[in-house]
């Protein structure tokens, strides 16, 4: 017998209004929704797929895109303002850490040297984990960490 295999989506503004009874019915039973960017984003369709989500059966969850650029501290502030009243049946909130092009198209790590790029995303999950109490898991993908971090060092020590 093969395993079972759940399916899932992320979703932002990007995708505009979703019909989220759609998406059930074509199998989907978890999503994660992008809450918050930066130190000053929050995503206009957050509210709208966050209930969405609930009412179509979705197991549900949150994710804030981090900026490597913004202050660690107010990404936090603001993300956890957003999704502090998420219930335990919600999934894990999650910090996406990818490419985070500026409108010039420039990737904001490459202004961070390697060995300050893990700690400052370390330390968002730590002041995310105080602020939530529960410490969040990342998204991400292994090409990406391999280019940006080179040795993944404390990341593997967190929830992927």
């Amino acid at each position: 017998m093969s395993p079972s295999v759940v399916s899932g989506i992320d979703v932002s503004h990007h995708q505009g209004t979703v019909d989220w009874e759609a998406v059930a019915g074509a199998g989907i039973s978890f999503a994660y929704a992008k809450a918050t960017e930066g130190s000053n984003f929050v995503d206009s369709q957050f509210a709208a797929n966050w209930t969405g989500m609930k009412n179509a059966g979705i197991v549900r969850g949150a994710y804030h895109f981090f900026r490597p650029a913004a202050p660690v501290k107010a990404q936090v502030d603001q993300f956890v303002s957003v999704v502090k009243a998420m219930g335990a049946d919600d999934l894990p909130r999650v910090l996406d850490v990818e490419e985070a092009r500026t409108s010039a198209g420039q990737d904001e790590w490459k202004a961070f040297p390697i060995a300050q790029r893990i700690p400052i995303v370390l330390e968002w999950l730590e002041q995310a984990e105080e602020g939530l109490g529960r410490r969040p898991a990342i998204y991400t993908r292994r090409g990406f960490v391999k280019s940006c971090f080179g040795d993944p060092g404390g990341l593997t020590e967190c929830l992927l």
